[in-house]
């Protein structure tokens, strides 16, 4: 029995569904079609944002197993840091702005330092990372991207980020292991622990030039102790690389992106559709609710509780017919014209929207 009635009140609610349908189509059509137009016209016309990526390889250097050892854990990941600071300092980024002329509407409604900050924003750095022999972890590549409007131009700025960070790994690269071979050892491990006594004073222990002139000092006194026990032993050679640490190079180098990154329009317009069918809804139930009428017999039995001799359905004449269809071919019209302009006005509005884009950029990524 119990199924027998679900059955019925399913049937009465997809009748009245049905009923509501009747009555309200054309404004669920177009409570649809008006946000649906805007907001699908706004998404096709939003502009591309594209990333372009550099990776840049940290070949190690061919040290003896004992200068391997001797080698402080995380030198490598010190330097790194050291060297990110000098690349995404204002003046470095403030240069490549003004070389690529970036940013040029940003620059002219917005400070200098903020202008910064939105390109440090559009620069992505990414270690890898990879267990390395010896038990220790460290970092054997990285890779530099930035995102911009045109693909060509961020593959530019990304190769030149890069070319940057290479630039700085050559300038704090160690070089001491190379000098313990010089004749003035003793003159010269003097001056590098004058020197660490004034770097100390500035600066903490992990700073590159710090742990620079204490690799300097190692690799002097194990020269000067193997010199004078052995006399007439050789010291182990640097196989290769002759300044004793990790050097990088650029493998992989930008290219124009052909895909874009940002905006995703396919899961966007399927977004639009979805809040489009639901405000078609909404529309729908509140025009039910405004409306006071009776549509059957039924209702008006329930509100009155008197009883109905009979019904009179409507009747349509020629001339209701006919005015009829001129209303609905001036309504067809109008609403044409009216989705044509919310085209237009959707096509311009999306055209303007690249703060949008890069705000769901940011998002995704």
């Amino acid at each position: 029995m119990s199924t027998e009635l679900q059955t019925v009140h399913q049937g009465d609610a997809f009748r009245q569904m049905r009923a509501i349908w009747r009555r309200r189509r054309w404004v669920m059509v177009m409570a649809f079609l008006v946000p649906a137009t805007v907001l699908i016209s706004l998404i096709a016309a939003m502009p591309d944002l594209y990333r372009a990526t550099a990776t840049v390889l940290i070949e190690p250097s061919r040290l003896t197993i004992a200068e391997a050892e001797q080698q402080p854990p995380g030198a490598v990941e010190t330097r790194l840091e050291a060297i990110d600071e000098k690349v995404m300092s204002r003046s470095r980024l403030q240069e490549v702005i003004k070389k690529y002329n970036l940013y040029t509407r940003l620059r002219r409604v917005t400070p200098a330092e903020a202008v910064v900050e939105r390109f440090r924003r559009d620069i992505r750095f990414t270690r890898k990372d990879v267990e390395l022999s010896w038990g220790r972890g460290g970092t054997v590549a990285f890779s530099v991207s930035y995102q911009g409007w045109d693909p060509r131009l961020a593959a530019q700025v990304a190769n030149t980020l890069a070319a940057y960070y290479v630039r700085e790994d050559e300038k704090l690269r160690p070089r001491g292991l190379s000098a313990a071979a010089t004749p003035n050892g003793p003159d010269r491990l003097a001056q590098l622990r004058q020197q660490l006594v004034e770097l100390r004073t500035h600066f903490s222990e992990r700073y590159p030039d710090v742990q620079r002139v204490q690799q300097e000092i190692a690799a002097l006194q194990r020269w000067n102790q193997t010199m004078a026990s052995e006399s007439a032993a050789p010291v182990a050679p640097i196989v290769e690389d002759s300044d004793g640490g990790d050097q990088f190079r650029v493998v992989d180098p930008a290219v124009p992106p052909v895909t874009p990154i940002a905006p995703d329009r396919l899961r966007l317009i399927l977004m639009a559709l979805i809040c489009s069918l639901g405000l078609a809804g909404i529309a729908a139930l509140l025009a039910e609710q405004l409306d006071t009428s009776f549509h059957r017999v039924d209702e008006l039995w329930r509100f009155s509780n008197i009883p109905i001799l009979a019904g009179i359905p409507l009747i349509i004449t020629r001339g209701d017919a006919w005015r009829r269809r001129l209303r609905f071919g001036f309504t067809s019209l109008a609403s044409i014209a009216v989705l044509a302009l919310l085209v237009r006005a959707g096509y311009l509005l999306g055209q303007s929207s690249g703060q949008l884009v890069w705000i769901l950029a940011q998002r995704v990524v």
